[in-house]
Parts: C-alpha cells; structure tokens; sequence
C-alpha cells in the first residue's frame, strides 16, 4: 500500500535534506556548505506545499536564511509563504513570519519620517528618543516603514 504520493516522499526527502545541510554548515563555520541561490530557493519553495510541518518549519528556516536578489523576487517569495499563514502548526505560522519579516526588511525598503495624524494608529512605530504610544517623539512625528520613492506607485 501506497502511504504517500510520489511528490510527497520527494518533498520530505528534501525537508531532510534541509535539515542535514544545515546542521553541516552550522559545524563548518565559515566553509559554505548550503549555498543558497534563486534556483536553490525555487525548488525549496516547491517542495514546501508538499511536506510534513516538520519539514516545512525547515524549508522556511533556510529560506529565512537567504537574502533575495532584487525586490521582485522578495515579493515572490513572500506570495509563495503566505499559505503558511494559515497553517493550524502555531510553529509554522512563526517560521513563515520570520521568513516575511527578513524579505519585508528588503533593502529598497526605507524608514523615513512622516507627520503624524490625529489619531493614534497601533501599528505606526514610534522613533527611539522615547516615543511609544503614550509617549509621542518629541518632534511630534513617528517613524514609519515606507517604500523609497523609487518604487512608489
């Protein structure tokens, strides 16, 4: 009897390879064992619809590892996570998170000063002389992440 399909042995076989590759780089240090590239990340992406929650949390733990080329392949792989989100495994969910919060972090991304509204917004982040939502900035303006211009629509 035929307990898994053909594509679900193949993404487990590559889950634990994950593992193994990271527990090896992890020992060598500075020796690059587990490179990771777009094509690397691909097949990984692939691979994750098909695991065990197991595997996935180690698939997105290496994809939480690697540092996109440009912005559009950062918002690829964000698309091809998302499913994680909803996940019943809490700690899937987290590794999907930190997946996004690492690609989210992209570079063209900017923090820049923008004036504050007149109502107090629970995800506006506050800068670092003291603000909090209690505590406004001195200034009276709060620190929000922002795309550069470069990339605005």
């Amino acid at each position: 009897m035929d307990y898994c399909s053909h594509s679900t042995f193949r993404a487990q076989v590559v889950a634990n390879a994950v593992v193994a590759l990271t527990e090896i780089q992890e020992a060598a240090e500075d020796e690059p064992i587990f490179v990771l590239d777009s094509q690397v990340i691909s097949r990984l992406l692939i691979a994750l619809g098909e695991c065990t929650e197991w595997g996935r949390i180690a698939i997105l733990g290496a994809v939480a590892k690697y540092e996109a080329e440009d912005e559009k392949e950062s918002e690829h792989i964000c698309e091809r996570v998302i499913p994680q989100f909803q996940h019943a495994n809490g700690s899937v969910v987290l590794a999907a998170i930190k997946v996004r919060s690492r690609l989210l972090a992209f570079p063209e991304l900017l923090l820049t000063r923008r004036p504050r509204s007149g109502h107090h917004d629970p995800h506006e982040r506050h800068s670092a002389r003291g603000a909090g939502p209690d505590h406004p900035a001195q200034d009276g303006s709060a620190t929000r992440c922002v795309p550069s211009a470069r990339h605005a629509s």
